[in-house]
């Protein structure tokens, strides 16, 4: 969702760029809208009431070629390649297991390419942005229906 401005709300550099991509490097994860879904449907599914992580390696961004293109130096580092994956995925996993069934309905959704429902598309707002919610999930929904309630009234 853009703003007036037309800039992505989740501060990512510019929103054009970050719409209808495809794929995302790690370093580029500032947990808007499409980045979230890339991450959902890369790395979540449901299995029966949890949320669970499919893989926990970045996928390589896909070429023309056979193999998969590796691009910039490797480095030396005293980490396992997965902690950082799952670190972020993680995030997402945490933020999505606060909204309880809604995200659970949002994964679905978005695994089975179907529309989401208000309560999913809620879940997907209430998972976006550079942090955390400090506001419980049901609590951060009624105060947004209010705002949006509110801006429909001064409009009229």
């Amino acid at each position: 969702m853009i703003n007036d401005t037309g800039e992505c709300p989740s501060r990512c550099s510019d929103w054009k760029g970050c719409q209808g991509k495809g794929h995302f490097e790690m370093s580029e994860i500032q947990y808007c809208r499409n980045q979230v879904i890339f991450i959902i449907l890369e790395f979540l599914d449901v299995d029966g009431n949890e949320i669970v992580l499919l893989r926990d390696t970045w996928p390589l961004k896909a070429t023309g070629y056979t193999q998969a293109e590796k691009t910039g130096l490797t480095s030396v580092s005293s980490h396992a390649p997965y902690e950082a994956v799952i670190g972020v995925v993680g995030e997402v996993q945490a933020r999505l297991k606060a909204t309880g069934l809604a995200g659970k309905n949002l994964v679905l959704h978005l695994r089975q390419g179907t529309k989401p429902g208000d309560e999913a598309y809620w879940a997907l707002g209430y998972v976006c942005g550079w942090k955390r919610k400090h506001l419980p999930f049901a609590r951060w929904v009624e105060q947004k229906r209010r705002r949006n309630e509110a801006k429909k009234a001064s409009v009229k």
